[in-house]
């Protein structure tokens, strides 16, 4: 039996509860991928896409299901209306930080890269013409002074 057909069977209530503990899962991940960003420990970002995915699709697969299920508003214990909205403010507002601290690493990268390909451009011009003793050298006969570097893209 699939896993939709498993909540179609479920209530209103245990959904949501479910669903909750699905969303408070979605917000440590982020969390800790905020704080991962803050750190500068991009490496820790590329480990925790696969479980975002995840428990994003789960959370529309909960979606689709209330969706689609013949449920009432009167169904839902109003405490756990309650929770829900609560829950749902935090996951939007840890959401928004989350999207703002990546765009700002992409956008560091980016300028990081920039000046590392113009320092390039700059030392590869630098790198011919004459030396000292009158001999005509050209960028392969001149030791580079960057050293070479590697583009992470997975932001």
């Amino acid at each position: 039996m699939s896993t939709k057909r498993k909540l179609m069977e479920l209530s209103i209530n245990q959904i949501l509860k479910s669903l909750m503990q699905k969303m408070h899962d979605f917000i440590k991940v982020l969390k800790y991928e905020n704080e991962s960003l803050d750190k500068q420990q991009i490496s820790k970002i590329t480990e925790l896409q696969a479980l975002k995915i995840n428990l994003a699709g789960d959370i529309e697969l909960y979606d689709e299901v209330m969706r689609e299920g013949k449920f009432s508003r009167d169904d839902v214990a109003p405490k756990l209306r309650n929770e829900i909205k609560d829950v749902q403010n935090k996951l939007n507002s840890t959401l928004k930080e989350n999207n703002s601290k990546l765009l700002k690493a992409r956008e560091i990268n980016k300028l990081v890269i920039d000046v590392i390909a113009n320092l390039m451009a700059e030392n590869e011009r630098q790198n011919y013409g004459y030396n000292k003793e009158g001999k005509f050298i050209s960028n392969k006969t001149v030791q580079r002074k960057t050293k070479p570097v590697n583009l992470n893209d997975q932001l």
